[in-house]
């Protein structure tokens, strides 16, 4: 079935005068990181050229598309490490200049050079397992401290507080409601819709207190239960903001 939608794009192709290079087309098998798939008799192809599969145990590990490191388990080590090594040198050069600028520019510096480097793309990695976000919190936290001058051990929280900078696990938490407000308010492109559904969409007889709420699906491992569709309505349904006749600009505000 992959193969015959192959050809179906490569004829697309072919009649939008397009040419798709097959030595830069490769896939993915995407399954939780227990599960053995069997990869001996799989065999894709483009226009008769065999395409290359990315996996762990294969040459290429993980794949870049539009700036995030894709594996095959979703579980965004790749680029994880990536974003470390990001953030890494870019906490290094605002060092050499700490004693130097005030903090408010530190501060600037941080918004600037460390920041977008964390944001981009953080509705797809921010529900990571913990562990592949240990290195990534702790970064952070040297960068908070090295706005504010403060020592090697310094408690973190009331330095985040006093900058207004979130932690990471806020910050997706705060991009995650944001995402759900567009959705909420059909502000979000068109490819999104009917992604989530309400629970008076469902085939329920009687109206509950929860009619109104998003409806979450089951999840039968850990891996589905860090995917958007159960975890991004759970956390809406969890929210306590009125978003009744509210701005988008006032929402965002009272959930920061």
């Amino acid at each position: 079935m992959a193969n015959m939608e192959m050809g179906n794009l490569f004829n697309w192709f072919c009649a939008n005068k397009l040419s798709l290079n097959p030595d830069k087309t490769k896939y993915i098998l995407i399954h939780a990181p227990r599960q053995k798939i069997d990869i001996t008799d799989l065999t894709m192809t483009i226009n008769g050229v065999r395409l290359k599969q990315i996996g762990n145990n294969l040459e290429e590990k993980n794949s870049k598309f539009l700036g995030i490191h894709l594996d095959e388990c979703l579980t965004w080590k790749h680029h994880l490490n990536h974003v470390n090594l990001k953030i890494s040198r870019a906490l290094f050069a605002i060092k050499q200049i700490k004693h130097i600028l005030p903090i408010n520019s530190l501060r600037t510096l941080y918004y600037s050079m460390i920041h977008p480097h964390l944001s981009y793309g953080i509705l797809a990695w921010g529900n990571a397992v913990q562990v592949n976000l240990n290195r990534t919190i702790t970064i952070k936290k040297r960068a908070i401290r090295t706005i504010n001058r403060a020592s090697y051990n310094a408690h973190t929280d009331p330095l985040f507080k006093k900058c207004n900078i979130l932690k990471l696990h806020d910050l997706y938490d705060y991009e995650v409601a944001q995402f759900m407000y567009r959705y909420h308010s059909n502000q979000l492109p068109k490819s999104f819709d009917n992604m989530f559904q309400y629970n008076y969409e469902m085939q329920v007889i009687h109206r509950t207190r929860q009619s109104h709420q998003m409806h979450i699906e089951r999840c039968a491992s850990n891996l589905s239960a860090r995917l958007p569709h159960y975890n991004f309505p759970k956390m809406w349904n969890n929210l306590s903001l009125n978003i009744d006749n509210v701005s988008f600009f006032k929402f965002r505000k009272n959930l920061r």
